[in-house]
Protein backbone atom coordinates (compact mmCIF):
# COMPACT_ATOMS: atom_id res chain seq x y z
CA UNK A 1 0.00 0.00 0.00
CA UNK A 2 2.82 2.39 0.44
CA UNK A 3 4.94 1.66 -2.94
CA UNK A 4 2.36 3.33 -4.93
CA UNK A 5 2.75 6.31 -3.44
CA UNK A 6 6.06 6.25 -2.48
CA UNK A 7 6.64 5.98 -6.31
CA UNK A 8 4.30 8.85 -6.90
CA UNK A 9 6.00 11.01 -4.80
CA UNK A 10 10.11 9.50 -6.02
CA UNK A 11 8.58 10.28 -9.92
CA UNK A 12 6.93 13.55 -8.67
CA UNK A 13 10.44 14.66 -7.28
CA UNK A 14 12.51 13.60 -10.14
CA UNK A 15 10.48 15.56 -12.74
CA UNK A 16 10.81 18.70 -10.67
CA UNK A 17 14.39 18.18 -10.35
CA UNK A 18 14.40 17.98 -13.57
CA UNK A 19 12.51 21.16 -14.47
CA UNK A 20 14.37 23.03 -11.89
CA UNK A 21 17.57 22.10 -13.77
CA UNK A 22 15.54 22.85 -17.64
CA UNK A 23 14.71 25.84 -15.81
CA UNK A 24 18.70 27.55 -14.74
CA UNK A 25 19.82 26.40 -17.90
CA UNK A 26 17.02 28.32 -19.90
CA UNK A 27 17.87 31.35 -17.24
CA UNK A 28 21.72 30.86 -17.97
CA UNK A 29 21.50 31.60 -21.69
CA UNK A 30 18.81 34.28 -21.51
CA UNK A 31 21.47 35.59 -19.36
CA UNK A 32 23.86 35.01 -21.81
CA UNK A 33 22.38 36.65 -24.85
CA UNK A 34 21.78 39.92 -22.41
CA UNK A 35 25.12 40.23 -22.01
CA UNK A 36 25.93 39.28 -25.66
CA UNK A 37 23.36 42.25 -26.37
CA UNK A 38 25.08 44.56 -24.25
CA UNK A 39 28.36 44.18 -25.51
CA UNK A 40 27.26 44.74 -29.46
CA UNK A 41 25.63 47.55 -28.20
CA UNK A 42 28.30 49.13 -26.51
CA UNK A 43 30.69 47.85 -29.68
CA UNK A 44 28.48 49.44 -32.55
CA UNK A 45 29.42 53.33 -32.26
CA UNK A 46 33.27 52.19 -32.11
CA UNK A 47 33.00 49.95 -35.41
CA UNK A 48 30.53 52.09 -37.06
CA UNK A 49 33.01 55.00 -36.82
CA UNK A 50 35.55 52.22 -37.82
CA UNK A 51 33.72 51.45 -40.84
CA UNK A 52 33.20 54.83 -41.58
CA UNK A 53 37.39 55.52 -41.58
CA UNK A 54 37.81 52.35 -43.89
CA UNK A 55 35.12 53.61 -46.61
CA UNK A 56 37.25 57.14 -46.27
CA UNK A 57 40.69 54.85 -46.95
CA UNK A 58 42.59 57.15 -44.18
CA UNK A 59 45.12 55.80 -43.21
CA UNK A 60 44.60 57.31 -39.26
CA UNK A 61 44.31 54.58 -36.77
CA UNK A 62 43.88 54.63 -32.97
CA UNK A 63 47.11 53.16 -31.55
CA UNK A 64 47.42 49.59 -31.85
CA UNK A 65 45.07 49.43 -34.55
CA UNK A 66 45.93 47.64 -37.54
CA UNK A 67 43.90 47.35 -40.89
CA UNK A 68 44.88 44.27 -42.96
CA UNK A 69 43.55 43.98 -46.88
CA UNK A 70 43.33 41.10 -48.87
CA UNK A 71 42.92 41.00 -52.33
CA UNK A 72 44.27 38.78 -55.56
CA UNK A 73 46.42 36.35 -53.18
CA UNK A 74 48.17 39.43 -51.33
CA UNK A 75 47.74 41.03 -47.85
CA UNK A 76 48.09 44.88 -47.12
CA UNK A 77 48.95 46.20 -43.76
CA UNK A 78 48.32 49.66 -42.36
CA UNK A 79 50.15 50.93 -41.23
CA UNK A 80 52.55 48.20 -41.83
CA UNK A 81 55.62 48.77 -38.99
CA UNK A 82 52.79 47.62 -35.88
CA UNK A 83 52.63 44.13 -37.74
CA UNK A 84 54.97 41.58 -36.22
CA UNK A 85 55.02 38.89 -39.03
CA UNK A 86 52.82 39.61 -42.28
CA UNK A 87 53.04 36.30 -44.70
CA UNK A 88 53.37 36.59 -48.41
CA UNK A 89 52.55 33.95 -49.99
CA UNK A 90 52.74 33.34 -53.77
CA UNK A 91 49.88 31.58 -55.22
CA UNK A 92 50.31 28.49 -56.91
CA UNK A 93 49.13 27.96 -60.57
CA UNK A 94 46.23 26.17 -61.85
CA UNK A 95 47.57 22.76 -63.13
CA UNK A 96 46.11 22.53 -66.49
CA UNK A 97 45.76 19.43 -68.70
CA UNK A 98 48.56 19.46 -70.38
CA UNK A 99 49.91 18.88 -66.95
CA UNK A 100 49.02 15.11 -66.41
CA UNK A 101 49.20 14.41 -70.18
CA UNK A 102 52.57 13.09 -70.14
CA UNK A 103 51.86 11.13 -67.06
CA UNK A 104 49.28 9.44 -67.94
CA UNK A 105 50.54 8.69 -71.56
CA UNK A 106 53.43 6.90 -69.59
CA UNK A 107 51.00 5.13 -67.20
CA UNK A 108 48.75 3.45 -70.17
CA UNK A 109 51.53 2.79 -72.72
CA UNK A 110 53.03 0.32 -70.08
Amino acid sequence: MTIVPLALLSWLGWRTLEQDRLLEDQQARQQLELAADLLAAALQPTIAADVQRLAANTREWPDGAVAVEFSGGLARAYPRERLAYLPAVPGLPEAGASTFSQGEDLEFRT
